[in-house]
């Protein structure tokens, strides 16, 4: 294949990747409003909460199944097809390892988040919270961070500034989650 084919797929799987993350990180979003909405229901009127709750079913049901899923499949066929096509056989390209290990993980997530998104379809709610999906949105974004930075930098040796960086991140996000949670919390004067 030529370069022109090399580029051309590699843009397609980057313009999947981006629409999958996008994906990603709207659904766990809509997820927090929901459950917001089911967690302040002694606010709210029942009826005005129904009406909510059925537009953020709406809403995730469009996202899931008319972007985020798609998303990651064509993400995936891309990939492969890149991985198969240019940097075949693997152990030519070591650090191809730690990216599938990490698009693993991805999975992971994204099948995890399918069964919470299942769970919202029918207004299972019990065993979910808001502030819990506030963390696990996060999750999302460290996986991008070390899935670019691996593509990017294609460590061929475990990547220790990977995980320094990625340690400094996670801590980071965490200030930031208390802080905002204490400003959040904090009654209006």
């Amino acid at each position: 294949m030529s370069l022109m084919d090399y580029l051309t797929l590699k843009a397609l799987h980057l313009i999947f990747v981006v629409c999958w993350f996008a994906g990603l990180f709207y659904i766990v979003r809509l997820f927090i409003y929901h459950l917001e909405v089911v967690e302040n229901k002694t606010r709210q009127e029942e009826k005005t909460q129904k009406k909510f709750i059925q537009q953020f079913q709406l809403m995730q049901r469009r996202l899931w199944y008319g972007i985020t899923w798609p998303s990651a499949i064509f993400s995936t066929l891309f990939g492969f097809s890149l991985m198969f096509e240019f940097y075949w056989p693997l152990k030519d390209h070591p650090w191809l390892h730690y990216k599938l290990f990490f698009i693993f993980l991805l999975w992971g997530y994204h099948f995890y988040t399918h069964l919470i998104f299942s769970k919202l379809q029918k207004n299972e709610t019990s065993s979910l919270k808001s502030s819990h999906m506030r963390i696990y949105n996060e999750l999302a974004t460290i996986l991008l961070i070390v899935i670019i930075f691996t593509a990017i930098k294609k460590y061929t040796s475990f990547p220790f500034t990977l995980f320094l960086g990625l340690g400094v991140t996670i801590i980071f996000m965490t200030i930031a989650g208390i802080l905002y949670k204490k400003k959040r919390t904090k009654p209006s004067q």
